[in-house]
Formats: C-alpha cells, sequence, structure tokens
C-alpha cells in the first residue's frame, strides 16, 4: 500500500491476472497510479466446436457431475516434459528460455484449464463487461 513519501504503485496484470487487476482497479482505483494489462482476459475464447449454447450445457454437465478441478478437453497438468517440436512457440531460443525456467522455479509452472478455472473466468469477463464504463 502508498505510504507517505513512498514512492507510486504501478501494476501490471497478462491475461488472467489483467482481468484480476481490471477488477482490483475498479474497487480501489486510488490505490496504483499506473496500471498496464496485457491481453486482459475480458473475453473467452472458445473452441470451435463449442458454440455458447453448447458451453453452457457442457459446464452444467461438468458441475452436476463435481468436475471443478478435473481438465477441460486437451487441458493437462504441468509435466516437465521437452516438446517443443510440438509446441506453438516459433523460436526454439524462446521455448528453451522458458522451459528451463519452468524446470528451475515450481511458481513458473503452468496447468491447463480446469472446469473451476473456466466458470470463474467467465464469471469475472461478464462482470468486467457488464460494468464497462469505457475508461
Amino acid at each position: 500500500m502508498k505510504r507517505e513519501g513512498r514512492r507510486p504503485l504501478y501494476l501490471y496484470g497478462h491475461s488472467m491476472g489483467g482481468a484480476i487487476a481490471a477488477l482490483y482497479l475498479e474497487k480501489h482505483p486510488e490505490v496504483f497510479t499506473k496500471a498496464v494489462l496485457s491481453s486482459p482476459m475480458i473475453e473467452m475464447l472458445y473452441w470451435q466446436f463449442f458454440t455458447i449454447c453448447r458451453w453452457r450445457q457442457y459446464c452444467l454437465f461438468a458441475s452436476v457431475l463435481n468436475w471443478n478441478d478435473k481438465y477441460l478437453p486437451s487441458q493437462t497438468q504441468y509435466t516437465d516434459e521437452y516438446d517443443f517440436e510440438s509446441s506453438c512457440c516459433l523460436s526454439k531460443a524462446r521455448y528453451d528460455y522458458i522451459y528451463k525456467c519452468k524446470v528451475e522455479e515450481e511458481r513458473y509452472r503452468t496447468n491447463g484449464a480446469t472446469y473451476r478455472w473456466c466458470r470463474a473466468g467467465r464469471k469475472a469477463s461478464k462482470y468486467i463487461k457488464k460494468h464497462d464504463t469505457g475508461n
């Protein structure tokens, strides 16, 4: 928090962090001097084979079965498997750097999306869009 005589606070949020930052800034605009939201997850993209209607039905079904922590189709938990060839990364040097960071530092390891994560993201997106002031 800001203190008397302390430097200004800046906020950086990317993707889901950008959505969380947007929600925080709305309720506490006085905390940060400036904020950068990089690709904030305001609107989630769904797979091509899901229409919004089918997506809602699928999530309802998953909720009834208590699949909160189950991964969405094609999503998995973190593994340290090296697989540049089938990744979406175009730079081997970048892939190698990120891979090394994830192997060495547990907090950089990311998992695939779960149903709980997806519902939370969708709820945050709806809230942000409903309360958009255009600023």
